[in-house]
């Protein structure tokens, strides 16, 4: 059985094959959306198979206050776990057929502003060279220093905690494309609850907006909803986008528009 990006995938290698008008013939043969078999035809093209699910798990009360991030992106190379100890971003920029990023940023200052949540954070995931074995590692990064030997005091013990990964037995449950990787964030203040509680508010108005400008990213799973866009079939006007919001878990999804020549407000 097929998971969501390789049906996808696999769509958007057959609609390569067929050609011109092969992304109406596979959403028709298969049942996705045709947005959705250009989209893994992309991929293929920009060799673009990245994160594209997000799962957060938020728990606000005591004595387990956390918030926990999960991702379904590649396993670790050695290269990702240098940078994310040393808090700096390790993706390149490279531009797709349309001249904007394939890429998001990775271990940069998005992970930087997770400061908000806690310092504290526990990194879990796979971490796998090119062809060698997968191997998968918890990481606890301290970043709670503030003058400059606490800093290179807590890099320095992150960089010993993983010294050994070569020696651990290989992980025979790394599957590509499942949710292998997780931050969890312990709130241990009032500050890191009131944080979480605000932003997980705020993602009901901004995720619209995200998912709608970040096409790498497919959905977002959060407490209660799993949200993701779906370009309607209906037909467009004056250069006119419409998709739809939809909320696989009970709620009824809503319908936006937004135009090239105009600006409105999305109804979401």
């Amino acid at each position: 059985m097929l998971d969501e990006q390789q049906r996808r995938l696999y769509a958007g290698l057959e609609s390569l094959k067929l050609g011109r008008g092969g992304d109406r013939q596979l959403s028709d043969f298969l049942g996705l959306a045709p947005h959705t078999v250009a989209r893994g035809r992309q991929q293929l093209l920009a060799q673009d198979v990245e994160v594209d699910r997000v799962r957060i798990e938020a728990d606000l009360s005591d004595p387990d206050a956390h918030v926990t991030f999960t991702h379904n992106g590649g396993a670790f190379s050695a290269e990702n776990i240098r940078f994310l100890i040393e808090q700096v971003s390790s993706k390149s920029r490279p531009k797709g057929r349309t001249g904007r990023p394939t890429t998001t940023g990775k271990f940069g200052t998005g992970f930087l502003t997770t400061h908000l949540f806690s310092p504290y954070v526990l990194v879990t995931g796979v971490a796998k060279q090119q062809g060698l074995l997968a191997r998968k590692f918890e990481l606890f990064l301290d970043r709670s220093g503030t003058e400059l030997d606490e800093i290179i005091a807590a890099v320095e013990a992150a960089k010993k905690s993983i010294q050994e990964l070569d020696q651990q037995p290989h992980y025979k449950g790394y599957v590509a494309g499942n949710f292998n990787t997780a931050f969890r964030y312990d709130l241990a203040d009032d500050t890191g609850k009131h944080v979480a509680r605000a932003g997980l508010s705020d993602l009901d108005t901004c995720l619209p907006y995200t998912l709608a400008f970040v096409g790498e990213i497919e959905s977002v799973e959060y407490p209660n909803h799993l949200v993701s866009l779906e370009e309607l079939d209906e037909e467009k006007v004056d250069g006119e986008v419409q998709c739809q919001l939809s909320d696989f878990l009970g709620l009824a999804p809503h319908t936006a528009s937004s135009s090239s020549s105009a600006t409105s407000s999305p109804a979401w």
